[in-house]
């Protein structure tokens, strides 16, 4: 039904639109509860309001935002453990689609890299910059990184991925790929076969060959843009001097995604 009435609107050209102000109206709705009596702080950082706990974890509630939050960290640690490079032995950490910092908020507080976020959302955005540590950034998403070649040794892209077109993807892995240094690592994360009933039927036999599959991609950027990538169908999208090591099946426990590393080529 959700799918008929999403093509219906589609076809009068009123879908975005219509989502857009039913997200205003509910996300404002929730957050004026939320100051009448909501959860302000968590372990003395201050919780974002909801409707930008949305934005960042498909969900208004600010104690879920936090719990996800807080399991996506732990698993980053636990990955990169996993394959010898514990989490304190990076120096310089980038968030791409850092929201309003459902993970770096619970980088560890000591011995942790040094952090930077960048989003598309500019309102997370500024919100980072006034809460949290570290250094944030708004971007577009044909923009170019504002950071220089090599800036960071490790970038995490969680639940990113999935919401872009194909093109932007390209774009996003090929500036990954500069701005990591030599052995650095970037984390990102992807739908995978576990994901594989979302899509509908008449992309399924794309994935199922092993392509990658975007449902809606007139929406890049949003949520209502969502991609699917079965084994392999990464790797076809890496730019050179970027290259896959290992993909751990639903290793990103917070977002019940696969997690995909990557690195730099040797030269």
């Amino acid at each position: 039904m959700r799918r008929t009435v999403g093509a219906l609107l589609g076809r009068l050209g009123l879908l975005r639109p219509v989502r857009r102000v039913y997200r205003l109206a509910v996300g404002r709705a929730r957050t004026a509860a939320w100051l009448l009596g909501g959860t302000r702080t968590d372990g003395g950082i201050p919780v974002p309001p909801p409707h930008l706990c949305f934005r960042s974890a498909a969900d208004y509630d600010t104690a879920r935002f936090l719990a996800t939050g807080r399991r996506g960290m732990e698993s980053v640690g636990e990955m990169l453990a996993d394959m010898g490079r514990p989490l304190p032995g990076f120096g310089r950490l980038l968030d791409l689609g850092c929201g309003c910092g459902r993970i770096l908020r619970h980088l560890p507080p000591s011995g942790a890299p040094a952090a930077a976020g960048a989003d598309i959302d500019e309102e997370a955005v500024r919100w980072c910059g006034r809460n949290l540590p570290g250094a944030f950034v708004r971007t577009g998403l044909s923009e170019p990184l504002p950071f220089g070649p090599e800036s960071f040794d490790l970038v995490l892209a969680v639940a990113v991925i999935c919401h872009l077109s194909l093109p932007h993807q390209r774009f996003l892995l090929r500036e990954m790929g500069r701005i990591l240094g030599p052995g650095g690592i970037a984390l990102v994360t992807v739908k995978g076969p576990s994901r594989r009933h979302e899509i509908p039927s008449s992309l399924v036999g794309d994935f199922d060959a092993g392509r990658p599959v975007v449902v809606e991609p007139e929406f890049s950027g949003t949520r209502y843009c969502l991609a699917y990538h079965p084994p392999g169908a990464l790797e076809g999208l890496l730019p050179p001097g970027l290259e896959s090591i290992r993909r751990l099946p639903l290793g990103s426990r917070d977002t019940a995604q696969d997690a995909c590393l990557l690195t730099p080529s040797p030269p």
